[in-house]
């Protein structure tokens, strides 16, 4: 009998699946407590901008089939989706919703809940200004 074969990383085959499954937990804890904290900083409805009328936590529906982690209702637009990512690195693991856009807000755990408040309103702000864009161009 020989060595268990090596991955490309010099650990074992089990070594590398082990190690996979738990930075998986690891990662599955951060994302949700990202989204803990994401709710939490908008749990008072008088912090709320004019225009934002509620935020909550997606139904299953809408995490599963939209990839969606949170909802905001506005005046504006009838549901603003959030996914919410706890590492920057995990940006690029967005996904898009059959629906339209849906806004990425990467939340480390060191961001208070006033801080992940405005990241959220310049996100939120960014957005507007491209669909103003995309309105203007339409006019064009």
């Amino acid at each position: 009998m020989g060595l268990p074969e090596k991955g490309p990383t010099g650990l074992s085959k089990a070594e590398e699946r082990r190690v996979r499954l738990q930075f998986g937990r690891e990662g599955n804890e951060k994302g949700k407590e990202a989204e803990r904290l994401f709710l939490k900083a908008w749990s008072d409805p008088r912090i709320y901008p004019a225009w934002l009328i509620s935020v909550r936590a997606a139904t299953h529906t809408e995490d599963s089939q939209e990839k969606t982690d949170a909802v905001m209702e506005t005046s504006w637009e009838q549901k603003l989706r959030i996914q919410i990512k706890a590492q920057e690195v995990m940006r690029s693991h967005r996904r898009f919703c059959r629906l339209g856009i849906v806004l990425v807000q990467v939340l480390p755990d060191k961001d208070s809940l006033e801080e992940i408040q405005d990241k959220t309103l310049h996100s939120i702000e960014r957005y507007r200004q491209y669909q103003r864009n995309v309105a203007g161009e339409q006019q064009s």
